[in-house]
C-alpha cells in the first residue's frame, strides 16, 4: 500500500464512508485525483455516493479554497456541494 493509500485510509477511518467502495473518476488538469464513494451492495443503504477529493499538499495542492468556496456558496443560498468530512493538512475532501 502506497502513503498516499494509508493516508485515505486513516482519513476516512472510523467515519461512515470507511468501507465505501471506491471507483476512480475522470481527473481535471491538475494533480488532483476524484473517487466516487459508493455503499457496499451488501449493506442495503439508500445513502447517495459522495466524492473524495485526493489533493496531495506535496504535489501543490490545496482543498481548503474548495470547502471555503462551497461554504460561501451555501451560505449565500446556491448550490454547492456538502463537505461531509476534509482534511486540508492531509488534502482530502469528501
Amino acid at each position: 500500500m502506497t502513503d498516499r493509500a494509508m493516508a485515505r485510509q486513516t482519513f476516512l477511518a472510523g467515519s461512515t464512508w470507511e468501507n465505501w467502495q471506491a471507483a476512480p473518476l475522470a481527473g481535471d488538469a491538475s494533480a488532483r485525483r476524484y473517487d466516487r464513494l459508493t455503499p457496499p451492495a451488501a449493506a442495503g443503504c439508500d445513502s447517495d455516493p459522495v466524492i473524495l477529493m485526493d489533493a496531495d499538499p506535496a504535489t501543490g495542492e490545496q482543498t481548503a479554497p474548495f470547502a471555503a468556496i462551497a461554504g460561501w456558496l451555501r451560505a449565500q443560498g446556491f448550490a454547492a456541494p456538502v463537505i461531509h468530512l476534509s482534511d486540508s493538512a492531509a488534502g482530502f475532501l469528501l
